[in-house]
């Protein structure tokens, strides 16, 4: 059995191969301050990883009957449209990938 603890590592060492964890000082969008940031763009050039990586996001939501899964524009499509094709998939039902703009607008994909 695929625990969550074994996903997370194994999500971790995609996320270090990729060279998508990146250290220094951040000042973040919440104005917060942090020494690390997770570049996911840098995981999106694999394509293969970054299907791995949403496959282990869309396991933790495949007992709640998910019908739409729902992401930024802006840095989210990528993930909205990998999540919803593995939930898709494990669950057999209709999953559908849409990102949301800032003023409000949902658009499908």
């Amino acid at each position: 059995m695929v625990t969550m603890e074994k996903e997370a590592k194994k999500a971790l060492r995609i996320l270090k191969e990729t060279g998508a964890i990146v250290f220094g000082h951040f000042v973040l969008a919440s104005s917060n301050h942090s020494l690390m940031y997770v570049n996911k763009d840098a995981v999106y050039m694999h394509p293969e990883k970054i299907s791995l990586l949403c496959r282990y996001i869309a396991r933790q939501f495949i007992e709640d009957r998910i019908e739409v899964v729902v992401a930024p524009a802006l840095g989210g499509i990528v993930l909205t449209q990998w999540v919803a094709y593995h939930l898709q998939k494990r669950t057999g039902r209709t999953v559908l990938a849409v990102y949301a703009e800032k003023d409000g607008h949902a658009d499908s994909l």
